[in-house]
């Protein structure tokens, strides 16, 4: 009886063990969130011993489904076969991503640009520095317009004040929002 033991006892830590492969999906777009292996109870994929309640946007995956969504652009179809549930995007659904993508990176980076101004750290003061210096040479120029103006009695019309470092922001940031810059 004690051999049997010893050997069941080998015979269960020499068998090769097999985790369960789940797939979770967003119900709304099939999309797949979440590829994992193990137990479905301590993986919080389904509620009960034996795979009882399981969630209604998991499955326990084939082995060719759970290696076919770890690749991108890979969807799930519900009402497909087991085996054939794991799909590739549309053409329309890809253009549609990367679309999506560029617009959120572009949104990112004109935000990051402009917030660059607000900061106190090196870059936002060597930014406030530049500017302000440019400010005040404008300056110079428009009161030296305005002097000579008044001197000459030509173009009566055109009184320059100054420029605040307050406007110089405002007009940087709308630059970067209006998108001239992005070519140069």
């Amino acid at each position: 009886m004690k051999k049997l033991g010893i050997f069941l006892i080998v015979l269960l830590i020499t068998t090769p063990a097999f985790a369960e492969k789940w797939i979770c999906y967003d119900e709304l777009n099939f999309s797949i969130v979440k590829r994992v292996q193990g137990d479905c109870l301590n993986l919080g994929v389904c509620s009960g011993a034996n795979n009882t309640g399981i969630a209604s946007n998991c499955f326990e995956a084939t082995a060719q489904e759970y290696q076919a969504g770890s690749q991108f652009f890979k969807k799930i179809n519900t009402s497909a076969l087991i085996g054939s549930r794991v799909i590739d995007w549309t053409q329309q659904e890809i253009d549609s991503y990367i679309a999506a993508q560029a617009s959120s990176t572009d949104a990112s980076i004109r935000e990051e640009s402009k917030t660059g101004f607000d900061g106190f750290n090196s870059q936002a003061l060597a930014y406030k520095a530049l500017v302000e210096i440019l400010i005040d040479e404008i300056n110079l120029l428009r009161q030296a317009i305005t002097e000579m103006t008044v001197e000459t009695n030509q173009l009566t019309d055109r009184n320059l004040p100054p420029r605040t470092l307050a406007q110089a922001k405002t007009a940087i940031k709308n630059k970067i929002d209006g998108g001239t810059l992005d070519n140069k």
